[in-house]
């Protein structure tokens, strides 16, 4: 009789430990599927953000035909700067997109670095366009 309860016990204890996987399935599949969702969230996110500064890069460009030379020169150095930048981020939106769904959080942090690198360059841009419209009003 002892030894039954002993069998029955271990019985219970083995059909616990067996259906314990089969509850963490769903969970993990469902902690799978949001970290799948925030990557395309975040893809097409940064997709849309590379896509705006290529539009206020292009209107920088068509400003800078309107500058002085020496304005214009610096400005060109200021958009070669974002140009780079901007394909650096561009390189790194790629590697995100192909990259596994552990993998992404950390490419993620170099986009993030790499459009703020834009971000600074683009400032400095417009900042040497607003000292240019100074100068011609003085």
């Amino acid at each position: 009789m002892r030894y039954g309860k002993i069998l029955m016990l271990c019985l219970g204890l083995t059909s616990l430990a067996l259906a314990a996987p089969e509850k963490a399935a769903p969970a993990k599949a469902a902690q799978e599927k949001t970290a799948t969702q925030d990557k395309e969230s975040y893809l097409q996110k940064a997709n849309q953000e590379l896509q705006d500064w290529t539009a206020k890069i292009k209107a920088l460009e068509e400003r800078s035909e309107k500058s002085g030379v020496n304005t214009r020169h610096e400005l060109d150095q200021h958009l070669k700067a974002i140009d780079d930048k901007l394909a650096v981020a561009r390189k790194k939106l790629e590697e995100l997109r192909h990259s596994s769904e552990n993998a992404w959080m950390n490419l993620r942090d170099g986009l993030d670095k790499a459009l703020g690198d834009v971000t600074h360059h683009y400032q400095k841009a417009v900042s040497t366009l607003d000292k240019d419209k100074k100068k011609e009003k003085s």
